[in-house]
């Protein structure tokens, strides 16, 4: 059936294989989802090569990319061209993909938790979501099963025969990380040892023996660019494509109003209110609906997306891939690409620290305080759970700090 995908030497293979009915099918799915034909011929190509090496054998094909026969074929298939593994491997995660459900990556293999945190952890992640209306938990569950599983390799089998000691060696084996890194496990570690405390599963007191590293609040200055700089790196933006006009739109909602990656991306077209001239997302962070007004530039921007840059799709996103399938962007996709296109087409090097549209919400933030804008609005606008999140970009707002600063005879002895 599509066997003129195939070079002559493929074909043979190809029509006497004992999978030919799940190469079509497979084939089909590509074709239809709107794969370049060079995609779906390649992918074809490896899949006739890897189910020959089955055909002999007469067993079933492997269950997926991270059994054990799938790993010794691919070392021996792309010996010597590592640029081609993530390819390959890509194409027979397609064909021994299982189910109804269309799998472009696989999530990374989690480590095996231990007996005691598959006890204790999930209730308390329960409790955390329910009563402490947390979001996202996968920092603490990749903490905890850290903590955990130093644990178990201790001996310790119960929370009975947890210690103070137990928790500060912990900690000390954590000191070939960054301060801030450790100061991020020590509090999701106090808050677990809280709840575990309220339980009556340890001692109540044992939080105490948390003991994080001294971090200074404000110590770090937020990575911004000047207004000169985002207008360029906006104004750079190739237009012309449908993938600039979605760059050129990202952009804008991250210069003109701070919006982060994750709303970014989950901007969905019921936001969007074109009447009222606003926009009214839940921020995937705080869960809070933010609401900003449509600025004409942006409207403009997003009007220009959806009617000439879009590809056809069924969801609500805004914003969707551009090539095969045609999906909403993955959740782990924090845009950094969008950020590199754009310094690239300006020439702006980029600063040290972040670089990715963090580096829009930063300027976007200093940006008003130098115009004036109260701290309350820029918080609103950010859409800050607390004021005192925004206190940090007055240690940028050089003129700011110009008026307050004292002369060289006020401090004198």
């Amino acid at each position: 059936m599509y066997e003129t995908l195939l070079p002559e030497r493929a074909r043979p293979a190809y029509r006497v294989s004992r999978w030919k009915t799940l190469l079509d099918s497979r084939t089909e799915t590509l074709v239809s989802r709107g794969y370049a034909p060079g995609t779906v011929a390649h992918h074809l190509r490896e899949w006739v090569d890897f189910v020959g090496g089955f055909e002999e054998t007469g067993g079933p094909l492997p269950a997926n990319v991270r059994e054990q026969e799938v790993v010794v074929y691919l070392e021996r298939r792309c010996l010597g061209r590592q640029n081609d593994y993530g390819r390959v491997r890509a194409a027979l995660r397609l064909i021994l993909k299982r189910g109804g459900e269309w799998v472009r990556r696989l999530p990374s293999p989690c480590k095996p938790t231990s007996t005691l945190y598959d006890a204790t952890v999930p209730a308390y992640l329960a409790f955390a979501r329910h009563h402490r209306g947390r979001r996202s938990l996968r920092a603490d569950e990749w903490v905890l099963r850290e903590f955990f599983g130093w644990l178990a390799a201790q001996g310790v089998d119960e929370l009975g025969a947890l210690s103070a000691v137990h928790v500060r060696d912990y900690l000390a084996s954590r000191e070939h990380l960054k301060p801030v890194t450790v100061a991020g496990h020590a509090s999701k570690l106090r808050c677990l040892l809280r709840y575990l405390g309220m339980e009556s599963a340890v001692p109540t007191g044992l939080a105490m023996a948390v003991v994080s590293p001294r971090l200074y609040r404000l110590r770090d200055l937020p990575a911004v660019l000047d207004k000169d700089a985002v207008a360029n790196l906006v104004r750079a933006v190739d237009r012309s494509t449908a993938l600039g006009k979605r760059d050129y739109a990202m952009l804008l909602l991250a210069a003109r109003y701070g919006m982060r990656p994750g709303d970014i991306r989950g901007l969905r077209l019921d936001e969007i209110h074109w009447r009222q001239r606003r926009i009214a997302f839940q921020q995937a962070k705080t869960g809070r609906v933010l609401e900003l007004p449509l600025l004409v530039d942006v409207d403009e921007a997003l009007v220009d997306y959806l009617r000439h840059g879009r590809p056809d799709c069924v969801a609500r996103e805004v914003f969707v891939r551009h090539k095969a399938p045609i999906a909403p962007l993955g959740p782990y996709n924090n845009l950094w690409a969008v950020m590199h296109r754009a310094f690239q087409a300006s020439g702006i090097a980029p600063p040290l620290g972040r670089r990715g549209l963090y580096l829009l919400r930063h300027s976007a933030a200093t940006g008003m305080l130098e115009r004036g804008a109260p701290f309350g609005t820029i918080s609103n606008v950010l859409g800050h759970a607390s004021m005192e999140t925004t206190r940090i970009y007055a240690k940028v707002d050089l003129a700011g700090l110009r008026t307050v600063a004292l002369s060289t005879a006020q401090v004198r002895p």
